[in-house]
């Protein structure tokens, strides 16, 4: 028998010494040692996936060890010396010396989830309160009384109740924990160290508060006002009044998606307009404000634009709500509210104000029109960059591309828009350098249609007029 049939991992002195050990027991039967062999080498054996497995878990433990090692040393040399630093407390430093690698499935599969270190146990929990303004805004990207602001909306709602196993997370540190996840796409394992709770809470206390936030907010902040006493007039980026009788920008994103869970089978989220695996975020942006009013997200990016507009519901909450809104005469022609598009495949709809599809028309009215909405059209692209810089989550941050699913994208898209909302009404601006539109595709239109085909070309020809004749006068 060749020894070198059981593999690599068979020891081949162990099995002589078993091999000895049972023929002097049970005889000199050959047959008696090969079995009791084989059953030693089968109960003992381990194959070199769990051998590499257990040398990474040793690498790490040590690793972490220095780490802790490191800290104690800095911490007493600053004492040594009579400086007062803020340093974390000799118990959390101490708790790193624990196996933790059941807590992170990739640290067992030799793999690092992040290229950092793991921060010391509630480092910034216990720093909360002593972080200055702009510290604050970086931390979570909203001003510290907004902050409060949703802390006293959202106390009733997410406060529970003590029991006789422990006393529950306090709603500042729920929502602090929440908002940090959201504003840095950062992985679950930072954000426990981070506030000192466990990663499977972390897990459950996003997507509760989430939820929380879409349903107390969003009557109030995410909603068509058709009952609003202004002027129903478009601006465009620059604060300029273009287009009247609109009251809303409608749009379409492809947001990229990638990971284990998209591949090759999810066919039907491969975008017909950026040729990726992404999930659609249809909205619905108020000139004015720069806030949304309606939003449908997490559709398979297969769909057209029309196709996710027929299943959003959005037309028939336009007209709900603005049913008692009366139309406006322009150039002879009465035009109701309107919602603009720089998408000509939606001209089929008497609600959407469409730009003219002939390419390379001569026609300075026409011109004049499709450039003037292209500029309100704008403010729509700016509105999600400025909701992608403030809560990264949306876009997949730094990856360029999500990894969780339509349900759990829909959720978060909602409650991000809900909270940029929040963010504009209360006055906080956009970190400065954070505006960047990674990981999204803007859609446009398909195919140009020919001309004629367009039901509100009444009341467009009569708004065009209009932009065309006062742009005259200003001259």
């Amino acid at each position: 028998m060749d020894l070198s049939d059981f593999g690599e991992t068979f020891d081949e002195q162990s099995y002589r010494e078993t091999l000895e050990s049972v023929s002097t027991r049970y005889g000199s039967d050959p047959r008696v040692a090969l079995v009791g062999g084989m059953m030693w080498w089968l109960l003992n054996r381990r194959s070199p996936q769990e051998m590499q497995r257990i040398r990474y878990r040793r690498f790490h433990r040590r690793c972490r060890r220095l780490l802790t090692v490191r800290e104690l040393l800095a911490r007493r040399k600053a004492n040594g010396n009579g400086i007062s630093t803020p340093q974390p407390d000799e118990q959390d430093l101490l708790a790193m010396l624990i196996d933790e690698e059941e807590d992170d499935p990739l640290t067992g599969l030799g793999i690092e989830s992040d290229s950092e270190p793991p921060p010391p146990s509630g480092v910034l929990w216990n720093r909360m309160d002593q972080l200055t303004e702009t510290e604050f805004r970086e931390a979570f990207h909203v001003s510290p009384s907004t902050f409060e602001f949703l802390q006293s909306s959202l106390s009733d709602r997410l406060t529970k109740s003590n029991t006789s196993m422990r006393e529950p997370l306090p709603v500042k540190k729920r929502l602090a924990a929440t908002l940090y996840r959201l504003a840095h796409n950062c992985e679950y394992h930072k954000i426990a160290s981070l506030f000192g709770i466990g990663k499977s809470t972390t897990t459950s206390l996003v997507r509760e508060v989430c939820n929380t936030i879409i349903s107390h907010f969003r009557d109030t902040y995410l909603t068509l006002n058709g009952d609003s006493e202004s002027d129903c007039t478009a601006q465009s980026k620059t604060g300029e009044e273009i287009i009247p009788q609109c009251v809303g920008i409608l749009g379409s994103v492809d947001v990229y998606a990638g990971g284990a869970s998209w591949d090759d089978t999810h066919q039907e989220y491969m975008s017909v307009y950026s040729n990726k695996h992404a999930l659609v975020f249809q909205a619905v942006v108020d000139s004015n404000t720069r806030c949304f009013t309606h939003i449908s997200a997490g559709y398979p990016s297969s769909l057209t634009n029309e196709q996710v507009l027929d299943s959003s519901g959005l037309e028939m909450s336009f007209t709900e709500a603005f049913a008692g809104k009366e139309a406006k005469e322009i150039e002879g022609t009465l035009v109701p509210p309107l919602v603009a598009t720089d998408d000509t495949d939606l001209e089929s709809r008497p609600w959407i104000l469409t730009p003219y599809s002939d390419v390379g028309s001569e026609d300075e009215i026409e011109q004049s029109y499709n450039t003037k909405l292209e500029s309100v059209c704008k403010v729509f692209e700016k509105t999600v960059g400025d909701m992608q810089a403030r809560w990264q989550i949306f876009s997949g941050g730094r990856n360029g591309r999500i990894t969780f699913n339509a349900e759990s994208f829909e959720t978060i898209a909602t409650a991000c828009a809900i909270l940029h909302n929040i963010c504009q009404t209360k006055g906080d601006e956009v970190i400065q350098g954070k505006s960047e539109k990674e990981g999204i595709y803007f859609r446009k239109s398909l195919v140009q249609k020919e001309q004629g085909q367009c039901e509100d070309a009444p009341m467009r020809d009569a708004i065009a007029s209009a932009l065309f004749e006062h742009s005259e006068n200003n001259k």
